[in-house]
């Protein structure tokens, strides 16, 4: 929560709690504008912005849920080998790159020096991304996975309603490559599909048109 907030916060606690105005105008807070919940039930997080001096609104919105990024261990392997490419490769090779054009004296016509200072951003932003998603992963092995029912790793073979045979292995989300057979967990046919069984038949939304039919015939893991 920004610190500029905290004046208003305290004053709707204050407010809130006694039922009253009073204690925020002793404490030298103006009581909020106005309290908005956009959530009347489930878990809030709370946003402030200011109308007039010395007074916010102050909204309750609700709280993002966070979800598990499941990966598979060639998944995992893959962006870590990408990062560390990046690390130790990429981005030292630009930095000595960019420090060899400066050199060069003028850099406002330094076509190589502005080049590589674009390059350097774009290698250092896909670093900073690449660790954001690694730091959190929970790498999930398809070989470990068992049972009667469709989970995450499942490679599932399913027929459409023209007859058309398909299949898709359930992955993660930095992992997603249809053209290749492999649909993230949370994407609509992924989530279509989870806790599934063989015969079981699934509707998958598309935009502008009908549902999908999907029958399950098959599915196995490793």
């Amino acid at each position: 929560l920004p610190s500029h907030c905290f004046p208003a916060l305290r004053a709707v606690l204050s407010y809130a709690r006694l039922g009253r105005a009073s204690e925020a105008w002793r404490r030298g807070f103006n009581p909020p504008s106005r309290i908005e919940n956009a959530t009347p039930s489930g878990r809030t997080r709370i946003g402030c912005v200011y109308t007039q001096a010395r007074s916010a609104t102050v909204v309750l919105l609700p709280m993002a849920e966070v979800l598990p990024n499941y990966i598979t261990p060639a998944g995992y392997q893959r962006l870590l080998g990408e990062f560390e490419h990046l690390k130790h490769v990429e981005h030292p090779k630009i930095i000595q790159e960019v420090s060899d054009a400066a050199a060069q004296g003028d850099r406002s016509e330094n076509a190589e020096y502005i080049y590589g200072k674009k390059r350097k951003i774009q290698i250092e932003k896909r670093m900073s991304f690449l660790a954001s998603r690694l730091k959190d992963v929970v790498v999930v092995d398809p070989a470990a996975q068992k049972g009667a029912v469709i989970f995450f790793g499942a490679t599932v073979d399913l027929e459409d309603e023209d007859a058309r045979t398909v299949t898709y292995q359930i992955v993660g989300v930095d992992e997603t490559a249809p053209d290749r057979g492999l649909i993230s967990w949370r994407s609509p046919l992924g989530r279509a599909l989870l806790k599934r069984r063989v015969g079981d038949t699934v509707a998958v939304p598309r935009p502008d048109a009908d549902p999908v039919e999907y029958t399950v015939l098959a599915f196995r893991y490793g």
